[in-house]
């Protein structure tokens, strides 16, 4: 037995082939001639098979590269695409990145408006708080006043339904006389129960500090020492 070995290589890859034969001697008592012209026959027999099997083997190496070649486009296309994903994953991401920076700006600015907005209504609610207060101070002031006017009226209305009497008369004094007795009857009907002044009458009707005093229910006493001077002083009495 013997034994053919073939080797093809191509990028990197290695393709053996083993080729093995067998020999049988046989031997014929036949001369020698006709042995060798069968050997030879043989022979090329087996050389025609080794390159049969030598041409398969190239034709089984050019297959190989092709199917190798077409894995590595096909790799490389895979390898295209999936950078290409993973740049626009990574183009998504970012979007997203700046939404949700955006979307944190605005709630941000959501709870400082929602803070301050808070503020406003609390000041709003402790003003209201004051301004109920003061309406309801202003009711209580108002209900007083009423009480007041209410008063006011009832002694108004008591004054107008009593009956006031007034003296008014001019008295007239010489310059020596310290006392003078004035008759009062024809407007007063008690003079001791009434109110009496003496005034000035030509200096702005001043009020004197002169002595009257009521000795009879219609009579009006005056005495001044020093004398008053001479001239019109106005006697004034309500009852």
């Amino acid at each position: 037995m013997s034994e053919i070995s073939l080797t093809v290589e191509d990028s990197g890859e290695t393709i053996e082939l083993s080729i093995s034969t067998t020999i049988v001697e046989i031997t014929l008592n036949i001369d020698s001639s006709a042995a060798i012209s069968e050997a030879n026959a043989a022979a090329f027999a087996l050389a025609a098979a080794a390159s049969a099997l030598a041409a398969q083997a190239a034709s089984d190496a050019i297959v190989i590269e092709t199917a190798a070649s077409a894995a590595a486009a096909q790799a490389s296309a895979a390898a295209a695409a999936i950078s290409e994903t993973n740049a626009g994953l990574s183009a998504v991401a970012a979007q997203e990145a700046a939404a949700a920076t955006g979307l944190a700006r605005d709630i941000a600015v959501t709870s400082a408006s929602n803070a301050s907005a808070s503020e406003i209504a609390a000041g709003l609610s402790e003003a209201a708080a004051a301004l109920s207060e003061t309406n309801a101070a202003t009711s209580e002031s108002n209900a007083a006043q009423s009480a007041i006017d209410a008063d006011a009226s009832a002694d108004a209305a008591a004054l107008s339904a009593a009956s006031f009497k007034r003296f008014n008369s001019n008295t007239t004094w010489n310059g020596t006389d310290t006392d003078k007795t004035v008759d009062v009857s024809a407007t007063i009907t008690d003079a001791t129960a009434a109110t009496w002044q003496l005034k000035d009458n030509a200096n702005d009707y001043e009020v004197l500090g002169v002595k009257i005093t009521t000795p009879t229910a219609t009579s009006v006493y005056i005495y001044s020492n020093p004398p008053l001077a001479a001239g019109d002083y106005k006697l004034i009495g309500v009852q």
